[in-house]
């Protein structure tokens, strides 16, 4: 029997001092650890289908992957220069770090083969990892 987990990461109840000047970034924050976890489990579901029963994925079921994956860039660009207090500066920069490394290992419309996405997923997750090491104790 194969199964498929997705790693779980989220923001939504992490404990941290912010300003009123940091409410815009929380937002887009929240807005992107969902669409991380939706992006993720899209690919873990495709990733499965192609391993246990050889089916490809749609044209649709990628183009969603992908619009996913366009809406976290435009994040990642608004959050470049948004300004933050002195609270969480060492989080933005930790969290835009990881959301490039993330953004450069996106879909594509030819990237509907298992190790396409299994490698998507692969580096995506290390970079969540480094994010997640980098605001450890």
């Amino acid at each position: 029997k194969l199964e498929c987990s997705i790693k779980e990461v989220s923001f939504h109840n992490l404990s941290m001092s912010y300003g009123d000047i940091d409410k815009k970034f929380i937002e887009i924050i929240k807005d992107s650890d969902n669409l991380m976890s939706r992006i993720w489990e899209e690919k873990c579901n495709n990733s499965f289908e192609l391993l246990s029963k050889g089916n490809k994925p749609s044209k649709e079921q990628i183009s969603t992957i992908m619009d996913m994956e366009s809406k976290l860039t435009e994040n990642l660009i608004l959050m470049i220069n948004m300004p933050v207090s002195t609270h969480i500066a060492v989080f933005k920069e930790s969290y835009v770090q990881a959301l490039k490394i993330y953004k450069d290992n996106n879909l594509t419309q030819e990237s509907f083969n298992y190790f396409d996405i299994q490698k998507s997923m692969s580096y995506q997750l290390e970079a969540y990892d480094k994010l997640i090491q980098s605001l450890s104790i």
